[in-house]
């Protein structure tokens, strides 16, 4: 029908189409073209990526004790199981690559932004804004553990796919331009 993760709630009927709105598990989802926030990410100053990822993580961090309706997953697995949703609803295909349990640091990778596609090989900076909140947000609730992301590696600047590193802020090397850009030194 649609895919083997929003087929299983189609069938158990826990997608919802009410009062013009899109629900999923009681959660309110959209669907609408990728390229209408493609260009709000790739147009937007460095300050405006920050808040709209601020926004993003926290956001995340609130909606997914409802997504996480059987609380089965925790650690690496809840973030496994959170990437499979997004992965499934069409953010790309976020791949935990690399995690060092011990530090909580990471590497996830992306392929196919739906952002960063549409302007592939234009721009001089990272623009996969929202995923990296999406990325912070999950680790952050997975592990009760505050964690950042950076964007390092992206679609937009000529790479084949977007890397992004995940870490407690104050592990972050805020002498390198690229984080300065992305996340604000104090928090």
């Amino acid at each position: 029908m649609l895919n083997k993760y929003y087929d299983k709630f189609i069938f158990t009927g826990q997608i919802k189409f009410k009062d013009s709105n899109f629900f999923l598990i009681d959660i309110p989802i959209l669907i609408m073209p990728a390229e209408l926030l493609a260009d709000l990410l790739f147009y937007s100053s460095h300050e405006q990526g920050k808040q709209i990822y601020s926004s993003v993580k926290k956001s995340v961090k609130e909606f997914l004790p409802a997504l996480q309706a059987k609380p089965k997953y925790k650690g690496v697995s809840l973030v496994n199981f959170v990437f499979d949703f997004f992965s499934s609803s069409g953010f790309g295909k976020l791949k935990l690559v690399n995690f060092d349990e011990e530090k909580k640091r990471a590497i996830v990778l992306v392929s196919s932004s739906p952002f960063a596609v549409f302007f592939r090989n234009k721009s001089k900076k990272p623009i996969d804004h929202i995923l990296r909140g999406v990325i912070a947000g999950t680790f952050s609730f997975a592990f009760g553990k505050d964690f950042d992301c950076v964007e390092t590696k992206c679609l937009s600047m000529s790479s084949s796919e977007c890397e992004f590193i995940v870490n407690s802020h104050k592990e972050f090397d805020f002498s390198k331009k690229n984080t300065q850009q992305q996340l604000d030194p104090k928090v």
